[in-house]
């Protein structure tokens, strides 16, 4: 055969097969599928599809008609019946035959669907193009739908504007596809949205997750982000000002805290010194400054003791929540996977250690003042 359909226990050609009127699929599209392909005699991936299918049906409250051994069986039978080497596999269950009503009885026995047709795959070395699209398919509770008519619209204006498929996203989070999942793999670094109440969670993309812990590749499994558009040059050049700016600052702050107690320096002064700085800058004048400030204690100030510590807090906050967000990427991950993408990020540490040391030594008088008891004449 070229095709073969199943429906509650009838085999037979898919234009031969009748389905009761009062199934609830027509009124309510009251059912969950599942689908892979079919080549050679096997049904691909078909444990992991028969759980995802389970699991969908089970949070349904749909009685499936038989067990997974035996709805595995039964695909892998009807798949051997048609002629084509390369098949589209698909099945679902509804929830059974009842007149009309939202409410169901319990107990009802489901109503099993199977339909194996010829297909071809697509080449994978083929660029395909994609369109992107606000992901609103469950926000329409105005359309009285039945099922999946939101994806089914998407799919469609995609075909129209000559894109092979929709990614959709929910303001700047990237959801998934119309009828596919959606992942990047960037930078070594392998991008997907967490298996949550947005998406549908895909097998390939499982198998994906899989392949990225037997490559010790760096896994992300977090929300993605729209691909956003190049700054303007304005704005590189206003975050450039903004930099320098700051840094000015710290500069009349780094002067002010490194006058001596005997003679302090008051901010207008420090401002005239920036100025004195600028009209005559050398690398040379700007070394020997920085040497001299630095051998002088530049946070000898209270004020600048503070201001130090303070900064150091606010960075190891920083780090600590940039920690906590990403501990949260990494659910049910191996140790040795989650702990091989965060070598570089020890480097922030570091800094701060160095940082906290080099505070001290300048709060003491500096590093060449013999006060600082094991790092005297450092």
């Amino acid at each position: 055969m070229e095709s073969i359909a199943y429906y509650d226990g009838k085999i037979g050609a898919p234009e031969e097969l009748m389905v009761p009127f009062n199934d609830r699929v027509h009124f309510f599209g009251d059912g969950c599928y599942d689908a892979t392909v079919g080549a050679n005699g096997k049904v691909y991936l078909l444990q992991d599809h028969l759980d995802r299918f389970f699991t969908s049906a089970k949070a349904l409250d749909i009685n499936i008609p038989m067990s997974k051994a035996e709805l595995g069986r039964l695909l892998t039978d009807l798949l051997a019946k048609v002629d084509s080497k390369v098949n589209f596999v698909y099945w679902q269950v509804t929830r059974g035959v009842e007149p009309r009503n939202h409410v169901y009885e319990e107990g009802v026995p489901g109503k099993l669907w199977v339909s194996i047709r010829p297909n071809t795959l697509n080449d994978p070395d083929k660029p395909i193009r994609l369109n992107s699209e606000e992901d609103t398919r469950f926000y329409h509770c105005n359309i009285k739908t039945l099922n999946l008519l939101p994806s089914v619209m998407t799919a469609q204006r995609a075909k129209l504007a000559g894109m092979s498929e929709t990614v959709f996203h929910r303001g700047d989070i990237v959801t998934e596809c119309a009828h596919s999942n959606v992942s990047v793999l960037k930078d070594g670094i392998f991008y997907s949205h967490p298996n949550d109440e947005l998406i549908l969670r895909g097998i390939a993309k499982t198998h994906m997750l899989q392949a990225c812990y037997r490559l010790g590749e760096e896994l992300l499994h977090r929300r993605l982000g729209k691909p956003k558009k190049k700054a303007p040059a304005r704005v590189l050049w206003a975050k450039r000002a903004g930099v320098f700016v700051l840094w000015c600052i710290s500069m009349v702050f780094f002067r002010v805290g490194s006058a001596p107690a005997a003679a302090p320096l008051t901010v207008g002064d420090a401002f005239a010194y920036l100025g004195r700085c600028f009209l005559g800058w050398s690398p040379a004048r700007f070394g020997s400054e920085l040497y001299a400030a630095a051998s002088n204690g530049f946070y000898a100030n209270a004020i600048m003791v503070a201001a130090y510590y303070v900064f150091v807090v606010l960075v190891l906050a920083l780090a600590f929540y940039l920690d906590t967000r990403r501990a949260f990427a990494y659910k049910n991950k191996p140790a040795e996977v989650c702990l091989a993408g965060e070598k570089h990020r020890w480097a922030v540490y570091y800094a701060l250690v160095v940082a906290l040391l080099v505070g001290y030594i300048m709060q003491s008088g500096g590093f060449g003042n013999s006060g600082f008891g094991m790092y005297a004449g450092f």
